[in-house]
């Protein structure tokens, strides 16, 4: 039931007279024909089994007064609104809805600050606030169906809210009831979110604008130490960044688009070790994914499609990006700022606006990766630092398909039995390299036929690319990141050399047409003697990765040295060798 008084500015009860103005009162409104600085005090419960049309929410009794009934009248509303979206729950529910979106007592008549202000219970009814989301997520929630969020939010830390498959969010302009930046909705995790719809019924996270724009609201922003999300067919739009985030995040099939700057934006070194697996990111301002001062990132399968870079990795290290499509971005398919080792692997890189792959004091593995028709180079490299290793790659229709600056000495190829690339039909040349120093790129095939040579126009500065290849030696085209695993392929160890106590990470892929064989990775010394057995299992087609931590079988530190893996599946192997030191 809905109970009502009126009080006057003292909090004197003005009527009815035989009832009590006490701390059981719940929310008031400002009463309309006892005066401007008459306040309504309403209470929420039950009445008495008589009360008309029955004893159970949204029903209510109110009195004759024209005041209280006024105010009567809109809590019923509201409490009828709220049984209408929430139709299983209990009274102290409703009660608690109503609470939570009244405001502070009106003090336009001078009332500020009085002794009874506080007193009056939660304050004048907003039906707005109460039928939205906002504020804080104190205890543990659940989210189904819909939600509109009003206002910044944040998960408390211990706190979980869940949401729902099938559930969609949307994020409404601020109503200033800010408790972060004033000229955006802010949607801040320091306890945990769990975000994983379905294929059939996914999440949305968007705009409540008629004409929604990017930058409507922030994103989905993960705080704290103890903060995490894990997100699985999430669809996002229209944020300032998808997603930002300073701890570990496991995003899975999502789709994030026309956000204004990022779509994945990871900081610093408590997002390492972050999962981005078969995502889309498409029409982002600035970058599809960022990365800075992370290590330990794992994209896989996805698809990046910006405003500028596809992929934008700053001081990070060990990131694996595999499997992966960077395809029309404005700037650059992939680029590496000041970042340590890492494996590219499985991926297409086609028709970026800049460079394919644009690597900045950086270095790692590229490997099984197709580099085309981007505007300017498909592969350049600056700065000393930038000696990346490129194998079994098919790098075609560029301007210059591979062009180093200042240092930077890419190994395409060398006696190690590294190389077997594809780089052919460039405008202007295969190979742009250094006056001062040679850019290795033996055991490659440059498009030319049997007992032809490559025309020395096509290669500047100092480039070895003798002995050649005679044909192409990557029959295929590596695969788009709809698919997974269509070729067998091993890469390499990552880091390399391992050092120390540290676990290096080793990646392959099933092909299709060994579906379930069984799958053996196994660590060899240099006189073939096994050290480890990393994987022994059968595997459905895809990419996976293993890792080894420098021990053997009984947990003995293996001696520093050289090594090697091999992978075997089915009749087919692939070996590669690793170095560890300590």
């Amino acid at each position: 039931m809905i109970q009502a008084s009126v009080v006057d500015e003292t909090g004197t009860l003005m009527m009815p007279q035989e009832m009590h103005y006490s701390d059981s009162v719940d929310v008031c409104g400002i009463g309309g024909s006892t005066g401007a600085k008459s306040v309504i005090i309403t209470g929420y419960g039950y009445l008495y089994p008589h009360s008309y049309p029955g004893s159970q929410v949204p029903h209510v009794y109110w009195y004759h007064q024209g005041s209280t009934s006024y105010s009567a009248a809109q809590v019923s509303a509201l409490a009828g609104l709220l049984r209408s979206i929430y139709p299983d729950s209990s009274p102290a529910f409703i009660k608690h809805e109503i609470q939570r979106g009244a405001i502070p007592v009106d003090t336009a008549f001078g009332n500020r600050n009085t002794s009874w202000q506080y007193k009056l219970g939660a304050g004048r009814i907003n039906a707005y606030r109460s039928l939205t989301q906002w504020g804080r997520v104190r205890n543990d929630t659940t989210w189904t169906k819909f939600a509109y969020v009003s206002a910044d939010l944040r998960i408390d830390e211990g706190k979980t809210l869940t949401i729902e498959p099938g559930t969609t969010i949307y994020f409404a302009p601020d109503d200033n009831q800010n408790m972060y930046d004033p000229t955006v909705l802010e949607f801040r995790v320091y306890g945990t979110l769990i975000a994983e719809g379905t294929a059939s019924n996914p999440i949305e996270f968007r705009s409540f604008a008629e004409s929604p724009q990017p930058g409507d609201w922030s994103g989905i922003q993960v705080f704290g130490n103890a903060a995490s999300a894990s997100l699985a067919y999430c669809n996002i739009s229209h944020a300032y960044h998808g997603i930002k985030s300073y701890r570990p995040v496991e995003l899975l099939h999502c789709n994030i688009s026309d956000c204004e700057v990022h779509g994945v934006y990871l900081e610093g070194s408590g997002a390492a070790g972050s999962e981005i697996t078969y995502c889309k990111m498409n029409g982002n301002g600035s970058c599809g994914i960022m990365i800075n001062s992370s290590n330990n990132v794992s994209i896989t399968g996805c698809e990046s499609n910006n405003g500028y870079q596809g992929i934008y990795l700053n001081a990070s290290s060990n990131t694996h990006i595999g499997n992966t499509l960077m395809k029309s971005n404005i700037g650059n398919g992939i680029k590496k700022v000041s970042s340590g080792w890492g494996i590219i692997n499985l991926c297409v890189v086609e028709d970026n606006n800049q460079q394919g792959i644009y690597l900045s004091q950086s270095s790692g593995i590229i490997s099984n990766t197709r580099i085309w028709k981007n505007t300017a180079n498909g592969l350049y490299c600056v700065g000393a630092s930038s000696q990346p290793m490129v194998d079994h790659s098919k790098i075609k229709q560029n301007t210059t398909g591979v062009r180093v600056a200042s240092g930077a000495c890419p190994i395409l190829g060398d006696s190690e039995d590294n190389g077997y690339n594809s780089i052919y039909n460039h405008s202007l040349c295969h190979v742009y390299g250094s006056p001062s120093y040679t850019i290795m790129a033996e055991n490659c095939w440059w498009g030319n036929g049997p007992g032809e040579m490559p025309d020395p126009k096509m290669f500047k500065g100092i480039v070895d690319y003798n002995p050649l290849l005679e044909s192409d030696p990557v029959f295929y085209l590596a695969p788009s990141a709809s698919k997974k695993g269509t070729i067998l392929s091993l890469a390499q160890n990552c880091p390399n050399p391992s050092v120390g106590s540290g676990v290096t990470k080793i990646m392959y892929s099933i092909p299709h047409e060994n579906e379930n064989e069984r799958v053996s990775l196994t660590i060899y010394d240099v006189n073939g003697r096994r050290i480890r057995t990393l994987v022994d299992d059968a595997q459905a087609a895809g990419t996976y990765q293993a890792y080894w931590d420098g021990k053997g079988e009984k947990g003995q530190n293996a001696a520093p040295g050289i090594y090697f893996y091999k992978l075997v599946v089915g009749k087919s192997s692939i070996s590669k060798k690793l170095i560890l030191f300590r």
